[in-house]
This record gives C-alpha cells, structure tokens and sequence, in this order.
C-alpha cells in the first residue's frame, strides 16, 4: 500500500494487528518499528510518499520503500555502552534493531528499500 502520513499507517497497522489476532506485545513490536522507519524517512529524506507491505506467516515482515538518493537510515548504530548516553539520534534505530529478527537496507533503482522480520 502506499502511503502519504504516519496518521493512516498508524490506522493501517491498527487494522492489520486486529486482522491478524496478533499479541498486544507483537502488536506494539510491529507498530514501534514502522512508525520508527517511517518518522526517521520524513525527517531526513525528501521523500513524500512510501510504500508499505507487511505480511504475516511464521513471522511479520515488513517491506518499507520510497524514492530517495541513497541514504540508508540504518547506518547509525550506536555502541550499546553508549545508548544510556543518547538524547536524540540513534536511539529509535537502536530499539528497531533489537526487537526485529532481521534488518536489512538496500539502495535500488533510485528506492531506498529496508526489510524487517520479527
């Protein structure tokens, strides 16, 4: 799907995590990691619309892509001596990281592509 605004991805998820029966804690997994995705897009790339998928079998995965140079928001990963020390910055990537089984980027075709399980 494509989207325009965190409000109707937050809308999206809340009806994909009913849809699915996910566990509260799944839930609020799955949400934290896209709304992390999606507000770090807006606040360091250009990008105006996004397109996201996210799938449910064995695991959640979600594919977050939009129209950008390449710029991989993944590349800041703080040591994790250093995170009680983070004010902004990091931080949200950080928990991203940690909650997922997987996390990938890739620069293709002019997109900026991540793919997450959890």
């Amino acid at each position: 799907m494509n989207f325009t605004s965190i409000d109707a991805v937050d809308r999206y998820l809340e009806e994909f995590c009913a849809k699915h029966t996910l566990s509260d804690d799944l839930c609020y997994k799955v949400r934290l990691v896209t709304e992390e995705l999606v507000t770090n897009m807006f606040k360091y790339t250009e990008a105006k619309e996004f397109s996201l998928t996210i799938r449910h079998s064995k695991q959640i995965e979600i594919d977050l892509e939009y129209l950008s140079d390449s710029f991989d928001l993944t590349v800041k990963k703080p040591d994790q001596k250093d995170i009680a020390e983070l004010r902004e910055g990091g931080l949200g990537l950080f928990l991203v990281e940690s909650m997922t089984e997987t996390f990938s980027y890739r620069h293709q075709n002019g997109k900026s592509i991540y793919k997450l399980t959890i």
